[in-house]
């Protein structure tokens, strides 16, 4: 069964959303890896491969974060319903903002409190502006001279930067403290693996069945 059998559903989706988050995730980085080493080299001919690389990198941390929004998503609700029911979760619960349900949800479920003053909660929030910043984006008016887009462009690789790292983080900072509240050690905690790896440990538990 998925990894979330111990808890009556079989929830793809947020794993899937992950999966896909962290190969986004991946070739963020290396993208960023790239970049550097164009920089590096310091001439004038590598501009117009160092603005293609920098868009992929724009495209890749843009990927990562809205695949993490989707995983979190996904999982709390398939949480919720587990709990209760399809049409108690659709009813009165899906119309919660995406934050708030990492607060009412877990307390409902568990009794305990998520930590709304810790490390999770803080990137969990930087996740959700992220992520609306991307579905209700904003252009900006054009550079008028070359130090212009030089600063916008380094401006936009710096927060391309910390919203993909922090995407990332999130989840496995999210779940992670979910996992805590729970106490049962039941989970196989799927976050904490490579896709390869995960699908390698679903494989394996759907043979045990």
């Amino acid at each position: 069964m998925a990894d979330l059998f111990i808890i009556g559903r079989w929830a793809p989706k947020c794993e899937d959303f992950f999966d896909i988050c962290t190969e986004s995730y991946e070739s963020f980085q290396k993208s960023k890896a790239e970049l550097q080493k164009i920089k590096r080299r310091g001439i004038t001919e590598a501009q117009d491969e160092s603005v293609s690389v920098a868009a992929k990198m724009r495209h890749h941390s843009a990927s990562t974060v809205v695949f993490a929004a989707l995983c979190l998503e996904a999982f709390i609700y398939d949480y919720a319903a587990a709990y209760f029911t399809d049409t108690h979760a659709r009813k009165y619960l899906q119309g919660i903002d995406f934050v708030s349900k990492w607060v009412v949800i877990p307390k409902l479920v568990t009794g305990k409190d998520f930590p709304t003053e810790g490390r999770a909660f803080e990137h969990l929030v930087k996740l959700r502006k992220a992520r609306n910043d991307l579905v209700h984006y904003k252009s900006r008016p054009l550079p008028t001279n070359i130090k212009e887009w030089e600063e916008l462009q380094a401006e936009t690789e710096r927060e391309d930067d910390a919203n993909a790292v922090n995407a990332y983080q999130t989840v496995k900072e999210v779940l992670t403290e979910l996992h805590k509240l729970e106490g049962r050690g039941k989970w196989n905690q799927w976050w904490r693996y490579s896709p390869t790896k995960k699908r390698a440990k679903t494989i394996s538990k759907l043979r045990q069945v």
